[in-house]
């Protein structure tokens, strides 16, 4: 699981590497092909955060089936989590419907760089010069709720108890919170409260 978890990561942090270079590069573009170039960069980047967005959503739900299993607190946790995941899934969506917005700019063989408008129902997701009520709602909003739902859960669950509680089930304690964990069940073996 830690593997997966760090891959995860890694994947979070390509998937970012290529969105910012397709970024600047198609920002910075002076030709039609740099801006392409860029714009495709950035297609794969958005596309790999919907992907992480996705394995996010079923860590989640593995943790939801095995939630007998975490202690009592990780499962109040687990419920504050499920409440910003609809808001993350809401900024992704917008994430990826800004990435393959048309274009606002064209650029001539000459490098001469000109504003393109677009009749494609995609062009109000453009996070320059789309709709800004579609950007609040769908982008700053979300993300705020998110952030928020994160801070209040996370300051409001006591930890220490959890670790106290788990003590209290078990008779070989755990050496700290850190390493706190439910020990693996082994087959034929049952959980109890």
């Amino acid at each position: 699981m830690t593997r997966g978890l760090r891959l995860m990561g890694l994947l979070g942090i390509v998937a970012l590497a290529l969105t910012i270079a397709g970024g600047v590069k198609a920002g910075t573009a002076t030709t039609e092909s740099n801006m392409n170039s860029g714009t495709n960069l950035r297609h794969i980047g958005v596309i790999l955060f919907a992907v992480l967005f996705g394995l996010v959503f079923l860590m989640h739900l593995f943790c939801w089936s095995n939630r007998e299993r975490l202690m009592r607190y990780r499962r109040t946790l687990l419920a504050g989590i499920s409440g910003a995941l609809p808001f993350l899934a809401v900024r992704v969506a917008y994430t990826v419907l800004s990435a393959f917005a048309p274009a606002t700019r064209s650029i001539s063989p000459s490098g001469q760089s000109t504003p393109v408008t677009s009749s494609s129902p995609l062009a109000k997701f453009n996070s320059t010069q789309g709709s800004w009520v579609v950007y609040l709602c769908m982008s700053v909003l979300p993300e705020f709720l998110t952030v928020l739902v994160y801070l209040v859960v996370g300051t409001r669950i006591p930890l220490q108890q959890d670790t106290d509680y788990a003590r209290g089930l078990q008779t070989d304690a755990w050496e700290d919170e850190e390493t706190a964990r439910l020990k693996p069940m082994s087959l034929g073996s049952e959980y109890t409260h």
